[in-house]
């Protein structure tokens, strides 16, 4: 109810600044796009991007407006908006990977991926590339994404499990069971992650 109350709070102070005031810059929208996006009204958040590029024609709101097309599960829309704009962002090449890992093209995906980490490294970047390559049964590179991830941010939590699979998969059993001992630890009720820490356990009483 309060997160309501907030929503048509924001959207009456902006309403005021576009038509009692005038004033219709494309900061403006995008501000109102934001408070849909974090409501989640992504209908309302694309129609007022929409009105943005009928107004002012600026790629800021056409990668915003592909972003929230993609977040609507409208993948091909968000991707014809993604290849109209020029001087990409490295997060537009980020959405692009997920718009292209979302469409089964992992191949594109890794390519737009890379070319968000040229123009700015990010540990969700170097986790959808160990992702990709673990689903790919590369697990060499898989394994230097996932290392990647950590590095960048400790706190990745997710990023520690899938790197214990990945090591499991080359059978380096022992740095496994390091990375799912620290995995059970955030995850102490996960199934998953129990069954993989045994069944490296288990791998390593055999090598003995």
């Amino acid at each position: 109810m309060k997160k309501n109350a907030l929503t048509l709070f924001c959207f009456f102070a902006l309403f005021f600044t576009f038509y009692a005031q005038g004033n219709d810059s494309l900061d403006d929208y995008l501000d109102m796009a934001a408070v849909f996006k974090e409501s989640f009204e992504y209908d309302k958040a694309e129609s007022v991007l929409e009105k943005a590029i009928l107004d002012n024609g600026e790629p800021k709101a056409r990668s915003f407006l592909a972003r929230i097309k993609f977040l609507n599960a409208e993948p091909e829309k968000a991707l014809r908006l993604f290849k109209s704009v020029k001087n990409k962002s490295w997060l537009d090449y980020f959405y692009l990977g997920l718009i292209y890992e979302d469409l089964g093209n992992n191949k594109s995906a890794i390519l737009n991926y890379k070319k968000s980490l040229d123009h700015k490294t990010s540990s969700i970047t170097f986790f959808r590339l160990g992702r990709i390559n673990l689903k790919n049964k590369d697990y060499n590179k898989a394994a230097k994404y996932f290392r990647d991830t950590i590095k960048l941010d400790p706190s990745f939590r997710i990023a520690y499990y899938y790197l214990g699979l990945s090591l499991c998969e080359v059978d380096n059993f022992k740095q496994a069971y390091r990375y799912l001992s620290k995995a059970i630890n955030f995850y102490p009720k996960n199934k998953k992650v129990l069954r993989s820490l045994n069944l490296v356990k288990a791998d390593i009483e055999l090598s003995h």
